[in-house]
């Protein structure tokens, strides 16, 4: 549900946009056809994500034209997700198998960004962000995570151009500032300090 329109997944007649302007008549004024695809929905603003069952991952809906929703972007990411939490431009995603607990930034929603991933012991079942902390339903416990909301861009190969780590404090960064972590790992969004 965002705002005036409920998204509704049936397995076999796809996604649906229902006007509840009028809670004692709800209309259906949109529809997009992804027979069997979805298995959880999360919206904010213009976009929703959606939990594929058949590709594995994300799909990002525009949704800003409720009669027209239409797939922008897509994630992929092994496993099965099974619940979703939007915030704003980041996304919460509770995962099976490796992919665990994930945190996705769709600022540019057609080129969605893992920017921040725990892998449990069993997957994930259940994700709920509040502040600085995501809590986790795992396969076998309850896990409290801390989030910095920023995180790493994920490569196979560190991007770093030299093996040498140095620490600099700096009051505030350039334009344009890249920024590794100990591992060669691009930070997104870095901050001074």
């Amino acid at each position: 549900m965002s705002g005036n329109y409920a998204y509704v997944m049936d397995f076999n007649q796809g996604l649906k946009v229902i006007s509840v302007a009028d809670p004692l008549h709800p209309v259906e004024v949109g529809h997009y056809d992804s027979t069997g695809m979805v298995c959880c929905l999360a919206a904010s603003g213009n976009y929703l994500c959606a939990g594929d069952m058949m590709n594995g991952g994300l799909g990002i809906f525009s949704i800003a034209d409720p009669a027209n929703p239409a797939v922008v972007g897509r994630l992929a990411v092994p496993g099965l997700v099974g619940n979703l939490i939007m915030d704003g431009d980041t996304v919460y995603a509770a995962a099976d198998a490796i992919s665990g607990s994930l945190v996705i930034s769709i600022k540019d929603p057609a080129h969605p960004l893992k920017i921040g991933q725990y892998c449990g012991l069993g997957g994930a079942k259940g994700i709920c962000p509040t502040g600085n902390y995501i809590y986790v339903a795992d396969a076998t416990m309850m896990l409290i995570l801390e989030w910095y909301q920023s995180g790493i861009e994920e490569r196979p190969k560190p991007q770093a151009p030299s093996h040498t780590l140095a620490a600099t404090v700096m009051r505030t960064l350039p334009r344009g500032a890249v920024a590794y972590d100990a591992t060669g790992q691009r930070v997104v969004n870095p901050r001074s300090g």
